[in-house]
């Protein structure tokens, strides 16, 4: 019997050697790629050709069994802790050993006039070498798609050191048709791939980067009407021009209240239903101009405010003398009641971060309106008053502002300019003009290309609306809200910021605006690329939330939308909201 479990027991321990030492034997024959972002040669911005160029070599790389794909983000997160801006081959063998991967494909892209050219390549990091190189030049969009579709065959027979199947060459596609491409897999590829990899396709034919939205809702993203009614909800017409919206629960009855105002009243809608009831209407002067409406408990007694901003204006032959008179009305004994007056700052509360709120308070400034600076407001003492003055570059307004660090590094404030650009600096005592200044600053970390933003409402003054032009009368707009908000359901946090249109924006004081889309924009340490757009509605979007308007427990993005803009008569606006995500089944 001894005897037995002593030889039992050295076969138990051998058979145990034998499964440990193979495991890793298995194990590495599965190899690991790494896609670099491509480095971009262009005068013309084709940022969607970089992304829809990663996204398919790694799609295409990864459909072959045994070869893993690292991740975007893992690859990103490494390049940020290399610090090197122009990579060299030495970085490269680097960064492929500091991420644990056998090999690293980088690459460039260099685009003049209609002519494409490419040259990328395939680094072995185990065997030090350069394995596998392609040098291409190719007009049109098309004869890319071709070549990196061949680039990646190459790529995988390397690494198995088989030939992989290809299919059979097809006659060269039209503009209207997605080309044939290369099968990478003898099991053919599944329904999922090829979904994916004509969306980068299209994205690269079209100039637009290819993203994947199957959390958010089709029905605000595509055109014509929304399929599902549920997923939509729009009020009935108002007779006035919306200029605010904020949503919340300041009545204390458990529901969120949706509060709108034009030039000088105060509205309170409750969602019943598909009813927008009318709760309550304040009004007050016509000499008012409400220029923005928050909702917050600031004051810390579990009431939520309305913070109404308001400015007076006073004209005369020439001069223009502007003071702010803001208000808070909280509800008390069963009606909403003015709790602070005459009160000199604009307000306008962000999320900063999930779950938390800041209340920013602004004063305006004698000559130019915002060349003040800006602060959180706190309650103390019993009222309202300034508290930490925050970097953030003197000249800014707070609307059309937020703080936000997008995932990345220390909170960064993200506003959009005077000509409606969308720009991101890092704090600083710094003045704009000496951010913005021609010699450049590393405060300045970003400015988009493409216009954003748009209002109707603004401040009137009276002065140079730039320096060394007349002095004249000029209009200062207040620019529309920039959220942060976590709309891909991936954790970070994206910007969804609104756009809307008019045919011209050179008039800066005329702005007729037709139409109105929402974009959705991702930071990548380098600057913000589109994740995905929605469908243009009809009407000037005067502002927006995301909040849950009909207390069910889901977001919704909730809109003062007026009907009536781009028309010389009559005045009328909804309250209109989206359901962000998909329902389930849809």
């Amino acid at each position: 019997m001894n005897q037995f479990l002593k030889y039992g027991s050295r076969l138990l321990i051998t058979l145990l050697f034998m499964l440990l030492t193979t495991v890793p034997l298995w194990a590495k024959d599965n190899k690991s790629v790494a896609v670099l972002p491509f480095a971009l040669n262009s005068a013309d911005n084709i940022d969607y050709v970089q992304q829809g160029i990663v996204d398919m070599l790694s799609s295409r790389i990864a459909s072959i069994d045994k070869i893993e794909v690292i991740s975007k983000d893992k690859v990103l997160d490494a390049m940020k802790a290399v610090k090197v801006k122009e990579m060299t081959i030495a970085d490269i063998y680097a960064l492929g050993k500091k991420m644990n991967v056998d090999y690293v494909v980088s690459g460039s892209i260099t685009k003049i006039g209609n002519s494409v050219s490419i040259d990328a390549k395939l680094v072995d990091v185990a065997a030090y070498k350069q394995a596998v190189s392609i040098s291409t030049q190719s007009q049109g969009m098309d004869d890319v798609i071709v070549k990196i579709s061949d680039f990646a065959v190459r790529i995988d027979q390397h690494i198995l050191g088989t030939a992989v199947p290809v299919a059979p060459a097809v006659a060269a596609p039209t503009a209207a048709k997605t080309p044939a491409l290369p099968q990478m897999s003898t099991s053919g590829s599944s329904e999922p791939q090829k979904g994916r990899e004509d969306l980068i396709i299209a994205g690269m034919r079209t100039g637009k980067k290819a993203t994947f939205t199957g959390s958010i809702n089709p029905d605000f993203l595509t055109g014509g009407q929304p399929r599902d009614k549920k997923s939509f909800w729009m009020s009935q017409k108002h007779p006035t021009n919306y200029k605010g919206l904020d949503v919340g629960d300041v009545n204390g009855d458990g529901l969120n209240e949706i509060v709108v105002i034009d030039e000088n009243s105060v509205y309170i809608y409750q969602r019943k239903g598909n009813d927008c009831l009318l709760l309550q209407k304040i009004s007050y002067g016509k000499y008012n101009n409400f220029v923005g409406v928050d909702i917050a408990d600031l004051n810390n007694n579990g009431v939520k405010e309305i913070i109404v901003s308001n400015v007076v204006s006073k004209r005369g032959p020439n001069s223009v003398f502007n003071t702010v008179d803001s208000f808070i009305l909280e509800w008390k004994d069963g009606k909403f009641v003015k709790i602070a007056d005459n009160l000199p700052w604009l307000f306008r509360v962000i999320d900063s971060k999930p779950g938390g709120i800041r209340v920013l308070g602004q004063k305006i400034g004698v000559g130019r309106p915002f060349e003040t600076l800006i602060h959180d407001m706190v309650w103390s003492g019993g009222k309202y008053q300034e508290g930490k003055q925050l970097r953030i570059p003197r000249g800014l307004s707070i609307y059309g502002l937020t703080l936000d660090n997008l995932g990345d590094g220390p909170e960064k404030i993200i506003s959009f300019s005077e000509y409606d650009y969308l720009c991101i600096y890092q704090e600083t005592d710094k003045s704009l003009n000496a951010v913005q200044s021609m010699l450049g600053s590393k405060e300045f970390l970003y400015r988009s290309d493409d216009v954003f933003g748009g209002t109707n409402s603004y401040i009137e003054s009276y002065g140079e609306d730039m320096v060394g032009n007349d002095v004249t009368f000029y209009n200062t707009y207040l620019n529309s809200r920039i959220l942060a908000y976590d709309m891909n359901k991936d954790g970070k946090r994206q910007l969804l910021v609104l756009k809307n249109l008019t045919a011209s924006r050179i008039l800066k004081n005329v702005k007729i605006f037709t139409s109105s889309e929402f974009y959705n924009l991702s930071w990548d340490s380098m600057g913000l690329s589109e994740s995905w757009r929605t469908r243009k509605m009809g009407g000037y979007v005067a502002d927006y939330q995301i909040k849950d308007i009909d207390n069910d427990g889901q977001d919704e993005i909730v809109m003062a939308l007026v009907t009536s803009s781009g028309s010389m008569v009559g005045r009328e606006s909804v309250i209109a909201a989206y359901k962000i995500h998909a329902e389930p089944g849809k």
